[in-house]
């Protein structure tokens, strides 16, 4: 398993749907998950460190969770299936017992961020998903196989600077490259 940090959240430019954008810790290695409106707040409020009066689902998950004497020590990204991401929560009890628990992408996100744990993909997730992406074709049948789409996003947000003098289009365009370069097949589930 590879340690991940979260790289952001960014709109689906054709269908305006989130997206949870997943980068390898140590590496490039790029993994953009489709995820529903509700679920992009949730994680936005724990990256915007938005106050909030009462807790939110999340939040009352965490909470649950401690007052049950049990501890979320990490989430995994293990598997895609037809489009759709699968997550483990690893849950440890107080008697050091550890268990799998089968969760949505987004909701292990919301929940990591809070309880403050790792964010893990296996690498043959992020292996089938490069393939998948560099197998995509852009509108008028160009593709970016020769191109990794973890190198263009890399690439977008390490040129962050230089694309701030060159004006406020340059990295929208970069970024709906990005998009259009992606698997349809992925952006249907969240």
């Amino acid at each position: 398993m590879l340690t991940m940090r979260v790289l952001g959240l960014t709109l689906d430019e054709t269908n305006h749907a989130p997206i949870l954008l997943l980068q390898e810790e140590t590496g490039q290695e790029i993994l953009p998950i489709w995820i529903g409106p509700l679920e992009a707040m949730a994680i936005s409020v724990v990256l915007g460190k938005v106050p909030v009066e009462r807790p939110l689902t999340h939040d009352l998950c965490i909470n649950m969770l401690r007052s049950l004497k049990v501890r979320l020590i990490g989430v995994e990204m293990v598997e895609v299936r037809d489009g759709a991401y699968y997550a483990d929560l690893l849950l440890q009890q107080e008697n050091g017992a550890t268990q799998r628990l089968d969760c949505r992408p987004s909701d292990a996100v919301a929940l990591a961020l809070r309880a403050q744990v790792p964010i893990r993909a296996s690498k043959a997730l992020l292996r089938r998903t490069a393939n998948a992406q560099h197998s995509a074709a852009e509108p008028g049948g160009h593709t970016l196989a020769h191109v990794p789409i973890q190198k263009l996003v890399v690439a977008l947000h390490a040129d962050k600077a230089t694309n701030a003098t060159a004006g406020p289009g340059v990295e929208q365009d970069r970024f709906l490259e990005l998009l259009r370069s992606l698997e349809p097949e992925s952006k249907r589930k969240m």
